[in-house]
C-alpha cells in the first residue's frame, strides 16, 4: 500500500537566474513580449491611459444623498436644462418643498395685492 501522507516541502531562497538564462525563455514568451510593448506604445499614443485616470478623479458635491441613476458621465456633451443623475435626498426634497410652498405664497401675495388695488 502506498504512502497517503503529503510531500515534505522545505523553504528555499530564490536562486539567481544563469549567466546564460537565455535559453530558459520560449519564443511564445518573445512574442508576448513584442506584443505587450507594443499595445503599451499605442496606450501612449492614444492618450488612453491619461483619460482613464481622469475619469477616476473623485467628484464632489454640494448635496448629500444617494445617486439613484446617472445619465450622463463624465465628458459627456451635455445641453442646459438636460437631467445628469437622480438622487435620493432629504436636503433635495426639502428645498423642493420650500420652493413650492413659497410660489404659492408669493401668488397669494400677488393676489391678496390685486384685490387691495381694486
Amino acid at each position: 500500500m502506498a504512502d497517503a501522507s503529503p510531500p515534505v516541502l522545505r523553504w528555499r531562497p530564490i536562486e539567481d537566474l544563469p549567466a546564460d538564462h537565455a535559453h530558459l525563455a520560449s519564443r511564445q514568451l518573445r512574442e508576448l513580449r513584442h506584443a505587450w510593448q507594443r499595445q503599451r506604445s499605442e496606450l501612449r499614443e492614444s492618450d488612453a491611459v491619461r483619460k482613464f485616470i481622469e475619469r477616476q478623479v473623485r467628484q464632489w458635491s454640494i448635496q448629500t444623498g444617494i445617486i439613484e441613476r446617472l445619465h450622463a458621465r463624465v465628458g459627456d456633451w451635455v445641453q442646459a436644462g438636460q437631467l445628469l443623475a437622480n438622487m435620493d435626498s432629504a436636503e433635495v426634497t426639502t428645498a423642493q418643498a420650500n420652493y413650492h410652498r413659497d410660489l404659492v405664497e408669493h401668488e397669494l401675495a400677488q393676489s391678496n395685492m390685486q384685490r387691495k388695488l381694486k
